[in-house]
């Protein structure tokens, strides 16, 4: 998959799969709880770092530690 194309239907991030594990395992969140989070992170966050040029189309498909610290200066 190249950078400039979104997931395919049914596609996920690996990044997102793993954070979604995470918030239920290691968290213990409820299902509500996660999606208010992934909603915030697929909405407004992953808007904002489109806006700013730092993501094409989600703060998922960040795959590299140097890509990230980019992010995080923002």
């Amino acid at each position: 998959m190249s950078d400039e194309q979104a997931p395919n239907a049914g596609e996920e991030y690996a990044l997102k799969e793993y954070f979604i594990k995470y918030m239920e395992e290691i968290k213990g969140l409820s299902e509500a709880s996660i999606k208010h989070y992934m909603g915030a992170l697929d909405t407004v966050i992953s808007r904002y770092l489109k806006e700013k040029g730092l993501v094409n189309h989600s703060i998922f498909e960040i795959k590299s530690l140097k890509h990230l610290l980019d992010v995080q200066e923002f």
